[in-house]
């Protein structure tokens, strides 16, 4: 090897000799020399990506060369990150971007926020409650660990949840407007009910048209049958929902029932089961999906007529249990029921069961569920009414906006397969009520009637099997009033 001027360098402190034929990769090449100290030492040359000037490495121990340029230096962390948004509505969701100086894990704080915590480098979150919050972000790597807090740095906003309900009572008129003691459209619209033919319904809310919308019927009156959502899409700026009733036979009847529709930003979950044949387990189509958690709801179908439901993330309380109803749904005669539901984890899993409305056997069918956490903006009760056998008892999973007492709902037994439930300080003008039959079984469940008893609402629910004939079942009991 020629030791010729070229193949010097000067570095201080010292004189460094550079052996080309020790070139490693790319512009990277082995130095040795002697600097003022006296002592040999053997580093890593390159030319600088950003300048013409030398980069060298730290390292004088050969086990650390081949590995330095291709692996940079750890340097401490400063923590910093950026929002998607800063100001968002109730059940609008934030994507976090790490911005910070240097690599590690990451744990995030998200005051108010669904998750809670992270420790993902860029998460989303989603916010329910109104109100300002702070979020924090620390960085640790083996340099060091800190910690950004930026105050307040999210505002949610309180979003008027869109919804409507009416009592459509009228059977065999032609077309009406809803009865407004109990009817309600948030977008102060009308609400029309328009017949068609024998047991077709238009439910027309006006002003109300939504890109996601879930949509619930209920059976009304002494007799039995059953109320199917078959369809539902926007008109104009109308919401329109259409309706079937059937009698016990499955043949399309005329029959009163009653109607319940939302949109997001509530404090619980919906979905439409759009892939009743599906096997396996499937994701929701999220365009008629909502959850305030903010997963995405599953759904697996082991046999004909049996889903399970799944939505992340609802909590781990048995709060969180909160309430279920479910409505058939789609073209098919068929009416859908809960089996149970229950927590797993800080899931909820729901049980569904459909039946064909005639013949009462096991039937794949769509439907829509409402899951309804609590009520914080909302004036309503719910219950599951376990004991169908009992004269008088208070209901389990109930909560009463009007009341916070344990008892503030009692359901009492007048008959085999007829009830009578108060809920307290609940007046029973101004809402409207939902019921689903419970169990593995093909029962079913109307609303009889409702009305007030001085301060208190007093709602009638009767529960038939698949031949029509009067049977006591568990049944959901839902209602709400107007905002």
């Amino acid at each position: 090897m020629t030791e010729d001027s070229e193949h010097y360098i000067g570095i201080n402190p010292g004189v460094y000799y550079v052996y080309d034929e020790y070139q490693i990769d790319g512009d990277v090449y082995i130095v040795v020399g002697e600097p003022d100290s006296g002592s040999d030492k053997t580093f890593y040359l390159r030319e600088s990506d950003s300048s013409g000037e030398i980069e060298i490495s730290q390292v004088s121990a050969s086990s650390g060369f081949a590995n330095y340029f291709e692996t940079p230096p750890v340097i401490s962390p400063v923590a910093n990150f950026s929002a998607s948004a800063q100001s968002i509505l109730e059940g609008e969701s934030v994507t976090f971007t790490n911005t910070s100086s240097a690599d590690g894990s990451y744990s995030w704080v998200f005051e108010g926020g669904s998750p809670s915590s992270s420790s993902s480098e860029n998460p989303t979150v989603t916010y329910n409650t109104a109100g300002k919050y702070d979020v924090t972000l620390t960085v640790t790597n083996s340099e060091g660990t800190d910690t950004e807090t930026k105050t307040e740095h999210i505002t949610v906003t309180s979003a008027a949840v869109m919804r409507g309900f009416a009592w459509c009572g009228n059977s065999t008129s032609a077309s009406y407007t809803a009865d407004a003691s109990y009817s309600f459209n948030s977008e102060g619209g009308s609400i029309t009910i328009t017949r068609s033919t024998t047991g077709s319904y238009a439910v027309r809310f006006a002003g109300m048209a939504m890109t996601n919308v879930n949509v619930h019927a209920s059976m009304y009156g002494t007799s039995e049958g059953a109320a199917r959502v078959h369809s539902w899409s926007n008109s104009g700026n109308d919401l329109v929902a259409n309706i079937r009733t059937f009698d016990k036979d499955a043949n399309l009847a005329d029959k009163a029932f009653t109607i319940f529709v939302t949109g997001t930003g509530f404090d619980g979950a919906y979905l439409y089961s759009d892939q009743e044949t599906k096997s396996g387990t499937y994701t929701v189509n999220t365009s008629f999906a909502y959850n305030s958690s903010g997963g995405s709801p599953t759904i697996n179908s082991p046999s004909k007529g049996n889903y399970k439901v799944t939505i992340p993330g609802v909590g781990s309380s048995s709060v969180n249990l909160g309430n279920v109803q479910v409505s058939a749904a789609g073209s098919v005669s068929s009416i859908a029921k809960i089996k149970e539901w229950k927590l797993e984890g800080s899931d909820l899993v729901v049980e569904v069961r459909t039946y064909h409305s005639g013949s009462g056997a096991p039937i794949d069918a769509k439907f829509n569920l409402l899951y309804t956490k609590g009520l914080t903006k909302t004036t309503g009760a719910y219950c599951w009414a376990d004991l169908e056998t009992s004269t008088s008892y208070t209901p389990l999973r109930l909560l009463n906006s009007g009341s916070t007492t344990s008892n503030s709902i009692t359901s009492q037994r007048q008959s085999t397969g007829y009830y009578k439930l108060i809920v307290k300080n609940q007046a029973g003008t101004g809402n409207t009520i939902l019921v689903t039959a419970l169990g593995d079984n093909n029962n079913k469940a109307t609303v009889s009637s409702w009305g007030s008893d001085g301060s208190d609402l007093v709602a009638y629910v009767r529960t038939y099997n698949s031949s029509g004939v009067a049977t006591d079942a568990e049944f959901s009991f839902f209602t709400i009033y107007k905002d």
